[in-house]
């Protein structure tokens, strides 16, 4: 997700995410990360458990996708 700007902007936001779907056979959470780069340079990264179970690879994409949106929104 890259937020769009004007040329003469300097701040280009670049945020990654990833998640593993219910990589701990014990609670069945899946697994999620992410990092976010300001000009090519990484200002935030996390990785860690889900809080809730999802119910398939689809719903743990899009439960890490909306925490890094979140992120870019504060950092905007």
């Amino acid at each position: 997700m890259v937020p769009a700007r004007t040329s003469r902007d300097t701040l280009q936001l670049e945020a990654y995410s990833d998640a593993d779907y219910a990589t701990d056979r014990a609670d069945r959470k899946s697994l999620s990360g992410s990092a976010v780069l300001h000009n090519g340079m990484a200002v935030s990264w996390t990785a860690k458990k889900q809080g809730g179970i999802s119910l398939s690879t689809t719903a743990s994409e899009f439960v890490v996708a909306s925490e890094v949106a979140r992120e870019l929104i504060g950092l905007q």
